[in-house]
């Protein structure tokens, strides 16, 4: 158990106080090797002192004294330097468990904010739907949309029914949007790729701009797919 515990403070001084960790395991290893020179000198003096005289004796006592001393400082040096490395650690593990209580919330926040957005994009993808069917509602009276444009997704259809559909979409949610610059490029857009000669350098230009204006176009996925495959 205390194998297991040490095991675990050394691998959380690594991670938590890396040089606190390292500096406290070389105190350790001074203090074992001072250590094992005090009990040296310590043991030589004692098989020494019957062939000492008296002055040899108190010469070799203030000598033990200063290792003693040398341990005391060294000893409570050796402690703070615990301390302080013991007290990183714990002040390490707690912001890292704010950072991982923020990282949660942001994460709770996030799906929520994108259960909300994709139920928006759902929404706003089912009108423009209906809108993307040549009529759009308003005002509870039906709005039959430029004649012009019918017939360039009657033309699309006959040769490509899933990228008249997918600028039917788009149309309506361009039409729900209520922009005018984009409708006037959505207009210039299907214009162009209704055309036999359609240029897909001509048509990137004109989805880019769509984009620049309103970016959530991005996420009709069908959408985007059906019309960057005109240029990619």
């Amino acid at each position: 158990m205390n194998e297991f515990n040490k095991n675990n403070s050394d691998a959380e001084g690594k991670k938590y106080d890396p040089d606190g960790h390292e500096l406290v395991k070389n105190q350790n290893v001074i203090f074992i090797i001072l250590l094992i020179i005090f009990f040296v000198i310590l043991i030589s003096t004692c098989t020494d002192s019957s062939d000492l005289s008296s002055s040899d004796d108190a010469g070799a006592i203030p000598v033990i004294m200063l290792m003693v001393f040398v341990f005391i400082i060294f000893g409570i040096i050796n402690n703070i330097t615990k301390y302080n490395h013991k007290q990183k650690i714990e002040k390490e593990k707690l912001e890292e468990q704010d950072r991982d209580r923020e990282m949660q919330h942001k994460i709770y926040m996030n799906s929520e904010e994108t259960i909300k957005r994709s139920h928006q994009i759902m929404k706003s993808i089912n009108e423009a739907s209906i809108t993307g069917d040549i009529i759009i509602q308003g005002n509870k009276a039906p709005v039959i949309i430029n004649s012009t444009i019918v017939d360039s997704f009657n033309k699309i259809g006959k040769n490509d029914p899933e990228l008249a559909n997918a600028l039917k979409v788009l149309g309506g949610y361009i039409e729900n949007s209520k922009d005018k610059a984009a409708g006037i490029i959505f207009d210039s857009l299907q214009g162009e790729i209704s055309k036999d000669d359609r240029d897909s350098s001509t048509i990137k230009s004109y989805w880019d701009g769509l984009i620049s204006i309103l970016p959530e176009i991005k996420e009709l996925v069908g959408v985007v797919s059906a019309i960057t495959g005109l240029f990619l």
